[in-house]
């Protein structure tokens, strides 16, 4: 198995690909820069994780931020392909009945241009945070 962080990114990627926009064109912690040819594309990590652990119950909360960024070149009507792109992510993510995303939710959207790539590029920003509870000497297993 993996750590619970691993399993949110993992889910996220399963259920985001395939929609009718970006395809294939998804990637988990992604470290080199964007070519054309992926773009549009949505790019999943996990960007930090809060713990409270109940020393009664002797479980652990765990309270994870995932990043979904969606990418796409500058084009006139960039902002609604983003808009729409974001539609089909937040769809997939709040219909996913899978235990990992559950207990999910939007907390923050930001939308940028980005001058990365061969031209600038728009990016959407939507900031997840997952609940996960676990034990404290088991980061793997979902209780």
């Amino acid at each position: 198995m993996a750590h619970v962080r691993q399993q949110v990114r993992e889910r996220a990627g399963t259920i985001l690909t395939g929609l009718s926009l970006t395809g294939s064109n998804v990637f988990e912690s992604r470290l080199y820069p964007l070519i054309d040819a992926d773009l549009p594309c949505i790019l999943i990590t996990t960007d930090g994780e809060e713990i409270i652990e109940s020393t009664i119950s002797g479980v652990v909360q765990r309270s994870i931020l995932l990043n979904i960024a969606i990418k796409d070149k500058l084009t006139t009507d960039l902002d609604d392909r983003i808009d729409a792109i974001s539609i089909e992510v937040e769809t997939a993510i709040a219909n996913d009945t899978s235990a990992i995303l559950r207990h999910s939710a939007l907390v923050d959207v930001e939308i940028e241009l980005d001058p990365e790539g061969d031209q600038p590029i728009g990016t959407a920003k939507l900031l997840y945070r997952v609940q996960a509870f676990t034990a404290p000497n088991d980061p793997e297993t979902l209780i």
